[in-house]
């Protein structure tokens, strides 16, 4: 997964969590659900951040606008995941009979999540993941 973001994580432990999906575990039925909904804020304010920084307006925020909608449907973020065969390497829930949209988008928001606390909330590492997986 590492080669896959181009980031290596200092706490590894980090990213296990971000690759363990909600029940995987019977002792863990959260898996990275925390760490996914900080992911979703982050991927939303790295775009914006983006945009405001290559200096669009509110008036010419449309490609931004579609950017934030995709960004947002798990479905999107689930076919990322796949093509970066980021799927090979979560754990998903024993019960399930494969991967779910949901699970997959999630494993993808939670990587973010995962890597903003591992690089000390740093906004730019963030950034690089969102635009090398193409969100």
């Amino acid at each position: 997964v590492e080669a896959i973001i181009a980031y290596s994580f200092d706490d590894k432990n980090l990213l296990h969590r971000a690759l363990t999906a909600a029940a995987a575990y019977e002792n863990d039925r959260e898996g990275n659900r925390g760490i996914a909904q900080l992911g979703e804020q982050l991927i939303k304010t790295a775009i914006i951040d983006n945009s405001l920084t290559l200096g669009e307006t509110r008036g010419n925020f449309q490609s931004t606008y579609v950017r934030l909608t995709q960004a947002a449907k798990k479905e999107h973020l689930a076919e990322v995941a796949k093509r970066w065969g980021l799927d090979n390497y979560i754990k998903f829930c024993p019960r399930q009979s494969g991967p779910s949209p949901a699970a997959l988008s999630s494993a993808v928001r939670a990587i973010v999540g995962a890597l903003w606390l591992d690089s000390r909330k740093d906004i730019s590492a963030v950034a690089k993941v969102i635009e090398k997986l193409g969100l």
